[in-house]
This record gives structure tokens, sequence and C-alpha cells, in this order.
């Protein structure tokens, strides 16, 4: 029996994945690979209105970490934690552009820690409801040149404390700790549209090569992606 195939009937239509449906007998591995020239009835596809995990096709070796394309995207911690004690968020970076988000830490504006690149220059800026204290390292060189660069940002007791390769260190105030939150939000990478941050100077997200993102030196088992970002490998150099 021929089936007659109806674009009329058809509302949504995914290329190398779908979302998390109970579909029988459809795998639930995505592709891995490359894919351009997608057409119906010869007929090209426009752009798609939404994307998960999917990078610019790249011809070239690959090493791990996680890869942020030049598109705005950021990842979430499928997590809590609370603020209010000792935390320590390290990972290390190779980026393509020195000006943009690196990381923020909460949902309110008056209880929050965010993590970004300006120019080159890694500043941390942190609001606990007693005011604005920030914190910047320099690299003696440049941050794009190619290798990885490690940064740690450390609260202990009143304080917390800025780490550039593990070698420069910048204090944000001996009173900067956050305030006790257990609905404490993880963004890496970028921010969500939604959130609004007039604080920061810049709003781009995070561009390049990102890895060994570790909270209280134990990896993040859950992310949830938010744009063109690869989670299992980047662009070796």
């Amino acid at each position: 029996m021929k089936k007659q195939f109806s674009l009329e009937a058809m509302t949504l239509l995914y290329l190398g994945g779908v979302p998390s449906l109970k579909v029988q007998g459809m795998p639930k591995k995505s592709f891995t690979g490359c894919l351009k020239n997608a057409k119906i009835n010869e007929v090209p596809l426009d752009k798609p209105s939404h994307t998960v995990g999917v990078i610019p096709c790249y011809e070239g070796s690959f090493e791990p970490g996680m890869y942020f394309a030049q598109e705005a995207g950021y990842i979430v911690a499928d997590s809590t934690f609370d603020t209010g004690l000792d935390f320590e968020i390290s990972f290390e970076i190779r980026p393509q552009d020195l000006s943009n988000v690196l990381l923020h830490l909460g949902d309110k504006t008056d209880n929050r820690l965010s993590l970004y690149m300006d120019s080159g220059k890694v500043t941390m800026s942190i609001n606990n409801g007693a005011g604005t204290f920030k914190a910047s390292v320099t690299s003696p060189g440049v941050l794009c040149d190619g290798k990885w660069h490690t940064i740690t940002v450390s609260q202990k007791r009143n304080a917390v404390h800025l780490y550039l390769d593990n070698e420069t260190k910048q204090t944000a105030g001996s009173n900067s700790a956050l305030r006790s939150s257990t609905k404490a939000s993880l963004y890496i990478g970028g921010v969500p549209d939604a959130l609004e941050m007039p604080w920061l100077p810049v709003k781009r997200s995070f561009e390049g090569c990102m890895k060994n993102l570790k909270v209280n030196k134990k990896d993040i088992k859950t992310l949830k992606l938010h744009g063109a970002i690869s989670l299992s490998r980047c662009p070796a150099v």
C-alpha cells in the first residue's frame, strides 16, 4: 500500500535527533557529523527556528571539551546549591574572543555572582544585598593564545576569591560572600535573554572551548544546552 506524504499535515520537522519523546523504535542517540542542503520536494528548508547542541561543521581534528560556537548560547547546570556555604567553581578556557560572559550564579539581582571577560581582563562582580563587590585579574600574556587557561572562583568564609592560571589572585572584599540561597542556578558561557543584568558591561556569550568544569572539585553530572554548543568535543589547535 502506498502512503501519501502530506506537508500540510506536518507541524514540526526534527533533523539530527528528537526531543525526549517516547517514540517506539526511535534511536536515542542523535546524529553526529555534518549535514547540508536539506530539502523537501527539492525545496530548501528555511533557517531552523530552534537548535540544540548544533555547531558549525568543522573539518579537522577534535579534542575533549565543550565548544561554544560564534552564535550565542549558554549552559545551565541541572542542579542548585546553597550559595551561603563555602564553594569552588573551576574550569579551563581557550577563548576565541576577549569580551564575553563566562558564568553567572544566582537568579536575583541582590544575591548573585557574575564572571566575565572585558578586553581580556577577567572580572568577578558580586552583589549580596550589602553592596557590589568586584575583583579583576589580568593575564601577563594574551588569553587568546591557543592555550588553556584555568579560572577558579572560591568562596571561603566571608570572602570570594578569583584565581587565573593558579597564579594571579584577587579577593572581592572581606564581606563579599553570597547569602544563603537553596535555589541558585548556575549559567555557563552566557545567560538567557530574559535574565536582565544591567550591571554587565558585556552581553556576548562565550566563544571558544571550555573543559574540566567542576563544582567543589566534582564534575557536574547534568547540563542543559541552549544554543550552538557541543558538550563532548572542541576543535583542536
